[in-house]
């Protein structure tokens, strides 16, 4: 199984991108 800590950790990681992908198209427009 998945322990918690890893399921945190990746939805730090998918919040972190999407946060990226916000500020490049902030910038493209």
């Amino acid at each position: 199984g998945v322990c918690a800590c890893s399921v945190g950790m990746q939805l730090k990681a998918l919040k972190k991108e999407n946060m990226r992908l916000k500020e490049q198209r902030g910038k493209s427009v």
